[in-house]
């Protein structure tokens, strides 16, 4: 098997050469299908040649018809040595003829330097190399006595295997021919450790051939002969996939300079390092974001109220100003980061992009994106803190140490990675470290999409309409229970009464940029609104929803997000993680206010679920 590996590489090298011109094309042909296995001669004198137990592991199955293949690298003042490579083929007819060419190795270079790949030290890794790493490899199967260097046989190592093989020409062939191509302009040592990345895509070409078959009927009488003729058309269709290829270079170093805000910086946020992280990477993309504005305005936050605490995946536990407070992670991160665009009638976005390698950041930071990710304080292992109930009925542990930081520059030479870290300032840690403790806190990160466009909301909908709200799981509508006019009637989905009970007028608020809900069982829709009872002073998943009097605009606006299908999901502005839901398919009732109460209306962190999505009907 290594014989015929090397002799297929020794092919694809005689065709390179060919191509760039080293060997005329004519001048050396090589079958790599009648070559069934490969034996060393050396030209140097006779008593250099194998002897007999040598010629053993070697000698083909037949010694019939063989051909020999001398190949030669140029030189200029070495001294040369040949190697002759015989091959046993078939048998056949044709003239076996003799093809040599002289294959070249360098036996004394003065101040030899090692470096990989440079075998002739010409401060060239080229053709020549691999052909005297070929060289060299050969004599050193067949155990002959070479007259390469220690540093030579050092340089020809190129995988560092400590070995010497075929691959290592063939790095260096592959090496060459993206370097003559123009595809990397880095040195042979750093293509070693960061190779581009060629990605490929295929796109498929339909051609459509006609082809007409013609067929002629006879028919004879005595008198007269007819002749009828009938042309078939026949459709052929040929795919062609015609491949095109992309190469991407990733540099094996970057850095975005950005401006590292600290958490404890008048005004201190001793367990904000989330919204400051967020505020760092706001501010790189140009918004004149605020730590504590975000922190106490956009932050979706809840206080623990002794029964429930937040689930802090989606909502910070606490007041992060506190050094009680605790922390949150990516969902909330996002949540908050699109209320303030909301806020700002801007269209960008955060993305939530958790979940991926910590190296496939990278990519991001390489593209000018810093990347908002989680880790510990100090780089130190987590540890298992407080355990609490959440309004949804979910059993949350936090885990001590948590940090949120900002990514905006790797080394993969150095193995480190450069952090704007809240609580020190710009950091380089290592780059293996931090990969473990972003595994450890859940592999959690956040991007902000930049867009220089604005977005009012009031184009969602026609705002001042009145609307019938169906509800997309239950096919129930939204209704006030009873139609009752006072504040904190229940609100619920019920079959369809074609009464104002069940009728809104969708308001749009210009200086919230979102929608009040105004129930047309209320003053004729200009009383009472949709209203979110709070918990621990937040708009969460697991609250009740009711009408009310206009006064509190964080627990009575929503963001009306169109969806795809037709749909449209009823976000809370102040935490764009949770939405206006139903429960289950059945009608509700005035006194069903639990979260799980069926056919209640209640706030859910969305899922995308059908009972989170809702159809208008306009009212004419």
């Amino acid at each position: 098997m290594k014989n015929k590996n090397l002799l297929r590489l020794l092919s694809a090298y005689a065709a390179l050469c060919c191509i760039v011109g080293i060997i005329p094309l004519n001048g050396l042909q090589v079958s790599a299908e009648n070559i069934q296995s490969t034996a060393y001669e050396s030209t140097v004198p006779e008593e250099s040649v194998y002897n007999n137990e040598q010629e053993s592991e070697l000698e083909s199955e037949s010694e019939d018809n063989t051909s020999s293949v001398t190949i030669t690298a140029p030189s200029e003042d070495i001294s040369s040595e040949t190697l002759t490579v015989t091959s046993a083929a078939e048998p056949d007819t044709t003239d076996n003829s003799e093809i040599q060419t002289t294959l070249t190795t360098v036996s004394d270079i003065n101040e030899p330097i090692i470096s990989l790949g440079d075998l002739n030290s010409d401060e060239s890794v080229d053709l020549t190399d691999a052909s005297l790493i070929l060289k060299l490899y050969a004599l050193l199967a067949a155990d002959i006595e070479h007259k390469f260097t220690n540093e030579q046989v050092i340089s020809a190592d190129c995988n560092c295997s400590e070995t010497i093989t075929i691959e290592d020409a063939f790095l260096v062939l592959e090496y060459y021919s993206m370097k003559a191509a123009g595809i990397t302009e880095s040195s042979f040592e750093e293509y070693l450790i960061n190779p581009p990345v060629i990605t490929t895509t295929e796109t498929t070409t339909t051609t459509t051939t006609t082809s007409t078959t013609t067929t002629t009927t006879t028919t004879t009488t005595s008198t007269t002969t007819t002749t009828t003729t009938t042309s078939t058309t026949t459709a052929s269709t040929t795919a062609i996939t015609t491949t095109t290829t992309t190469t991407t270079v990733m540099p094996s170093s970057t850095k975005i300079n950005v401006n590292c805000i600290l958490q404890n910086a008048s005004p201190a946020l001793p367990t904000g390092c989330e919204a400051t992280a967020l505020t760092i990477a706001l501010n790189y993309h140009g918004f004149s974001a605020d730590k504590y504005d975000i922190a106490m305005n956009y932050l979706p936050r809840m206080n623990n109220t002794g029964t429930y605490g937040a689930d802090f995946t989606y909502v910070f536990p606490g007041n992060p100003t506190s050094s009680s407070g605790y922390g949150c992670y990516a969902p909330a991160i996002v949540a908050t980061a699109n209320a303030y665009f909301t806020a700002k009638k801007n269209a960008s976005y955060a993305e939530n992009i958790s979940g991926r390698e910590f190296t496939d950041l990278y990519k991001y930071v390489a593209s000018g994106i810093p990347v908002v990710f989680w880790g510990t304080m100090n780089m130190c292992n987590p540890t298992t803190g407080s355990s609490w109930n959440t309004p949804d009925g979910k059993r949350v542990t936090w885990k001590r140490s948590e940090h949120c930081l900002v990514l905006v520059g790797y080394d993969k030479s150095a193995g480190t990675v450069l952090v704007a870290d809240p609580l020190k300032g710009t950091v380089t840690y290592d780059a293996s470290i931090v990969k473990q403790r972003y595994n450890a806190m859940g592999k959690n990160a956040v991007i902000i999409h930049k867009s220089n466009n604005s977005k009012g909301e009031e184009a969602s909908i026609d705002s001042g309409s009145v609307y019938r709200i169906k509800n997309a799981g239950s096919g129930l509508y939204l209704t006030v229970a009873g139609g009752s006019d006072s504040n904190g009637t229940n609100v619920i989905q019920q079959t369809s009464n074609n009464t104002a009970s069940q009728q809104f007028r969708i308001s749009y608020d210009k200086e919230t940029n979102s929608y009040r809900l105004y129930t047309m069982c209320s003053s004729n829709g200009t009383n009472r609104v949709v209203d979110i009872v709070k918990i621990g002073g937040w708009a969460v998943g697991g609250s009740n929803v009711q009408i009310y009097n206009p006064v509190d605009a964080p627990a009575q606006t929503f963001v009306i997000e169109p969806q795809k299908n037709g749909t449209i999901r009823f976000s809370c502005r102040t935490n764009r993680s949770a939405c206006l839901a139903a429960v289950g398919s059945q009608n509700g009732t005035a006194g069903g206010t639990a979260y799980s109460s069926a056919g209640n209306a209640v706030i859910k962190t969305f899922t995308g679920d059908s009972s989170q999505l809702w159809y208008l009907e306009k009212i004419n």
